[in-house]
């Protein structure tokens, strides 16, 4: 347990903030200085009876209720069609289900098993996905599930042999399922 004279003695530390500052990336469009966060005045006195009130700094571009009104819903359509995309994904297997059957000669019941495979996935999945991108940021685990997502499907579809397909099936499901629990996370921080 933290207590005052830690958060004391790594407030009056000489680490370099600058240093703290997140890189720069393609997916990261604005980035506030780390400086301008450790110098704002938070409510609070940052003690147990009167905590820090950590908000958003005032004309934070990184802040989405400022962002505008026409990036918000089209953030909202993209990531609502990607998890539309997912749910066409789980469901696509079963076009082809006795191609796949004949094609490995495997059993109904081995066959049904890339269903059942990737709705595990799907339950497994969020388990690790909503807590990374609390850690990371939404973007960044969203775009690196879903070229896991896309990767899975395209190995899927090239494999020689049913457990192949079947682990890659899981697999998918597994990362596919990051839009699932993002999403909602998404549209509900920006509106």
């Amino acid at each position: 347990m933290v207590v005052e004279k830690d958060v004391e003695t790594a407030y009056r530390s000489n680490i370099d903030v600058s240093k703290l500052t997140p890189f720069r990336a393609p997916y990261r469009l604005y980035i506030t200085p780390f400086e301008e966060i450790v110098a704002h005045q938070y409510r609070g006195e940052g003690t147990h009876d009167t905590p820090f009130i950590v908000d958003w700094i005032p004309n934070d571009p990184e802040n989405p209720r400022t962002w505008r009104k026409v990036y918000k819903w089209l953030l909202t359509v993209f990531v609502s069609l990607a998890t539309l995309s997912v749910a066409f994904c789980s469901s696509a297997y079963v076009g082809n289900f006795e191609g796949v059957m004949k094609e490995f000669g495997s059993s109904v019941e081995v066959t049904t098993l890339g269903i059942s495979l990737f709705v595990l996935g799907f339950s497994l999945g969020p388990l690790l996905w909503a807590p990374f991108s609390e850690m990371f940021g939404r973007r960044i685990i969203f775009i690196i599930t879903y070229l896991a997502l896309v990767a899975f499907n395209v190995g899927s579809a090239g494999s020689q042999n049913i457990w192949t397909l079947l682990i890659l099936r899981f697999l998918a499901g597994a990362f596919g399922s990051s839009p699932l629990t993002n999403a909602c996370s998404i549209s509900g921080e920006s509106h």
